[in-house]
């Protein structure tokens, strides 16, 4: 197992109220184990495009983790960020990557921080779980492999983050 392998996150999700979990791959054997959700609220009404506070909680693997279900992916390495669009908010994470060179190979005073280049992004919601079968279907290995995030999927719905998705992965 590599350095950056033993930094991979599993994803689980909830739905009510709709919150992604990144449970980093160790804490699931540590007794004090914690790991990060992230949900949003929103001012005014649900149906109003009121403005949205992001909340990202640190929560305790033993006491909170049952209240989420496991996405069926890969770990992913982290998360490239949170987006308001088109009335929701979607987050980015990370699913492949590939080394590029440490900065202390570049200048010996630097300390030894690893490079990494985004090579696959996957676009979860954080207030509905319709992408989360379509984002499975984008894992390097899945039955779908050729399957793009701005192809149709089964339910007939295109992710309107595809644009922004394909240059992340760029």
């Amino acid at each position: 197992m590599s350095a950056i392998d033993g930094k991979r996150f599993f994803v689980y999700v909830s739905n009510r109220p709709r919150a992604i979990a990144l449970v980093p791959a160790h804490a699931l054997s540590d007794t004090n184990g914690t790991f990060l959700s992230v949900c949003i609220r929103r001012d005014g009404p649900s149906d109003t495009n009121g403005d949205v506070k992001v909340e990202v909680n640190v929560e305790r693997v033993d006491s909170a983790l049952r209240y989420y279900s496991p996405l069926d992916i890969d770990a992913v390495y982290g998360c490239a960020g949170i987006l308001d669009y088109q009335g929701d908010t979607y987050m980015f994470l990370i699913t492949r990557c590939q080394y590029v060179c440490n900065l202390a190979e570049l200048n010996p005073r630097q300390p030894s921080k690893p490079v990494f280049r985004v090579v696959q992004v996957m676009t979860l919601s954080l207030t509905d779980s319709i992408f989360d079968s379509q984002a499975y279907r984008r894992m390097p290995g899945a039955m779908y492999d050729e399957v793009t995030q701005g192809d149709m999927d089964i339910y007939g719905i295109t992710n309107p983050c595809t644009q922004m998705t394909n240059f992340l992965e760029n």
